[in-house]
């Protein structure tokens, strides 16, 4: 008779669902089965399972119990996750994982700089007045390798004439550093003469003032002088006993004359003719460390778009010194032109230019005075085609107030006599709000 009821407990306890109750179940029912004693095989069955089915409900809310306390410790315990399984990026890293030559790694992720400016012109009649907008400069200065670099700045401003937006690609240079003491770039840089040409870019938030000196200007700007060079530029520094000399040579497009307008020819030139320079300068250390003193060289051979297709050849010879200290901003240039005709025949003509800034640092205020001087021959077809190659003298004062490291208010006055035909003397208040980002 015990057999015969076997398959009803088996049926119950196979209809569970839960694995942890199963085997809870199956050990109370063997210590249940042990614990019955020989003397209930006497009872009837129906008692008998009566019992039976008595102490296995028992069991099961025993069971349950366990099972919701195991639940609410599983809850309180954190879960350690399970790794994501890989993207179809992570998976194909291998792909496009930049291969290591010669030992070295892969360069650091560029990062896109700039700088812009807003101002306003008060008075004067020395150009339009009102509020402007200034230009808008980014650059990068991606490092290839240890030894390979590169400067890309693209400038956007208004054409000082009809107003319009245009996009400048200002430096485009590849370099490659041998050692502290070398490099070679390629490419449209900011030819090496003087001081200013290379400390202060188009960012005018770097410059003290507002206003370029005049005859160092930007070529679009009014400039006389070939501040942009197309070609290779060597560069570096020699450590010497007490200070660093150093160095500038390099040779590139001769720039032509268009529209009355200097033209560095970016993508070339089909006239003969190469131009070429040198900077070398001394760097002292110890007390006067800071201050650099200077000579520079160039020459080029510029043809001009008038009808009697002028060719003149370019020679400038002049010094500088600059004084760059947490207190004081001295910066003053020389340039010595003698420039031949080549087409013409009426010889050599001398002219000269230069400018001088002083500033005093009081810590977030800069007050400073330039002066500025040009006499050029108009004699010399070089300066006769240039809308801006005429003599002319100024006087400029402001004030800087850099607001943060990287936000700098400046006013600026100047007095211009220019000896263009006809002779014009105006003023200007300029103010400029110049950030860098």
């Amino acid at each position: 008779m015990h057999n015969a009821k076997e398959p009803r407990v088996s049926h119950l306890f196979l209809s569970k669902r839960f694995p942890l109750q199963e085997w809870v179940f199956l050990g109370l029912a063997v210590a249940l089965g042990s614990a019955v004693p020989r003397a209930t095989f006497a009872q009837s069955d129906t008692e008998r399972i009566r019992d039976l089915e008595r102490k296995l409900e028992q069991s099961l809310k025993t069971i349950e119990g366990l099972s919701n306390r195991l639940k609410e410790v599983e809850a309180r315990t954190p879960m350690r996750p399970e790794p994501a399984p890989p993207s179809q990026a992570q998976e194909h890293e291998h792909e496009r994982r930049i291969p290591e030559i010669g030992g070295e790694t892969p360069p650091p992720p560029t990062l896109l700089k700039g700088f812009a400016d807003v101002g306003a012109n008060f008075a004067g009649n020395g150009g339009k007045k009102g509020f402007f907008d200034g230009s808008l400069d980014f650059y990068l200065t991606p490092q290839l390798s240890p030894n390979i670099k590169s400067v890309i700045e693209l400038v956007f401003e208004h054409e000082k004439t009809t107003g319009e937006l245009a996009a400048d690609l200002e430096r485009l240079q590849v370099g490659y550093t041998f050692s502290n003491s070398a490099t070679v770039w390629l490419g449209r840089f900011h030819t090496p003469f003087g001081y200013w040409n290379t400390a202060f870019h188009h960012g005018q938030q770097l410059q003290t003032s507002v206003l370029r000196p005049q005859m160092i200007d930007f070529e679009d700007a009014g400039g006389v002088i070939p501040v942009h060079t197309v070609g290779v530029w060597g560069t570096g520094a020699v450590r010497a006993e007490r200070g660093r000399f150093t160095y500038d040579v390099f040779v590139g497009n001769s720039p032509s004359i268009k529209t009355d307008t200097l033209d560095p020819n970016n993508s070339g030139k089909t006239e003969p003719g190469y131009s070429s320079g040198f900077n070398l300068g001394y760097l002292f250390g110890g007390s006067a460390d800071l201050l650099k003193i200077g000579v520079h060289g160039y020459r080029a051979v510029v043809r001009d778009d008038s009808p009697a297709l002028n060719i003149t050849r370019v020679n400038i010879l002049g010094g500088y010194a600059a004084l760059d200290s947490p207190a004081w901003e001295v910066i003053a240039e020389y340039y010595a032109l003698r420039n031949e005709d080549l087409s013409g025949g009426t010889g050599s003509h001398a002219s000269w230019t230069g400018f001088a800034q002083m500033g005093r640092r009081l810590e977030r205020w800069t007050p400073y005075v330039r002066l500025e001087r040009a006499a050029l021959n108009q004699a010399d077809n070089y300066f006769a085609r240039l809308a801006t190659g005429r003599a002319y003298s100024r006087q400029a004062s402001g004030l800087r107030y850099d607001l943060t490291p990287n936000s700098a208010l400046k006013m600026e006055l100047n007095h211009t006599v220019s000896e263009a035909t006809p002779r014009a003397v105006f003023n200007q208040l300029l103010t400029q709000w110049a950030i860098r980002f």
